[in-house]
């Protein structure tokens, strides 16, 4: 798994939860979504390099529009939502930026769906280990935050594919990503808290690779786990993604993905060739 990233595959429009049972659902299904604070320098910082690039500014912006339009989407879901913090996300806003006042403002406005939590210390799998540890949920799963076209739908199809407690399908899911490492990982905690199975999944992991997948998937055939694997998900880490991003967005519905068709408007009118230093953050 990276931080990031998503793309709604076409055969993510059916979810495999179904209307029976939703309450119960809420309350065995926990998701965690992970994302960092909005710091320049920190978030997406490839954006900022080659054709195409974004100001550092604009790169915190683009951050904050992934993030609210997943959240928002996301509250929508038969699951619980918690989001999982790199550092403390009020500690971590700088104060003397118009962006990050206005990102702070609407992270607290729009996160009534959510809970918030620490990552902690570590690397990616020491912080995916602990975090999913922690959720409440009978069936748990992570996802990264740099895709604005997530939605439920993939979620509980991810949910869906463990199975019932009496009657289990898969042990893992995940859901493969264009790059070679993973969108999404959903199991059953009580498969998590099994002796060695975190080590298993998230150890030793060389992160932000093309191996990640691959290395996460034979691990689990190894101690005799079934996987799934859910539709091939794109990451947006790159000025080249974010031109692709543009163009499925042109053609998707125009209610989804609001506050990043609504900052690449206000980019587009600020600079033809996409992109600027003074472009506002998201609505």
């Amino acid at each position: 798994m990276k931080h990031t990233g998503f793309h709604t595959h076409p055969a993510m429009g059916a979810s495999g939860a179904s209307a029976a049972g939703s309450a119960d659902r809420v309350l065995r299904d926990h998701v965690a979504l992970f994302t960092k604070p909005a710091v320049p320098g920190r978030v997406k910082t490839r954006m900022t390099r080659g054709a195409g690039a974004l100001s550092a500014r604009d790169a915190v912006a683009l951050h904050t529009a992934f993030l609210l339009d997943v959240r928002t989407q996301l509250a929508g879901g038969r699951f619980r939502l918690t989001v999982a913090w790199a550092s403390d996300p009020g500690a971590a806003l700088p104060p003397d930026s118009a962006i990050e006042q206005q990102v702070a403002a609407a992270l607290t406005t729009d996160a009534a769906a959510a809970e918030h939590v620490g990552q902690g210390d570590g690397d990616l799998g020491d912080r995916l280990a602990r975090v999913l540890a922690a959720l409440d949920g009978d069936r748990v799963a992570a996802i990264g935050s740099d895709h604005p076209e997530i939605n439920p739908d993939y979620v509980e199809r991810g949910f869906a594919a463990l199975g019932p407690d009496d009657a289990p399908r898969a042990d893992v899911v995940l859901g493969p990503a264009r790059d070679g490492g993973y969108a999404l990982i959903a199991l059953r905690r009580a498969l998590l808290m099994q002796p060695g199975a975190a080590a298993a999944l998230f150890h030793d992991v060389p992160w932000s690779t093309p191996a990640v997948l691959a290395i996460t998937r034979q691990r689990c055939l190894d101690r005799g786990w079934r996987v799934a694997l859910l539709p091939e998900a794109d990451d947006v880490d790159t000025p080249a993604d974010l031109a692709a991003l543009r163009q499925r967005l042109a053609q998707g519905d125009p209610a989804l993905c609001r506050h990043t068709r609504a900052l690449l408007a206000r980019l587009d009118a600020a600079s033809p060739d996409g992109g600027s230093p003074d472009a506002p953050g998201p609505a």
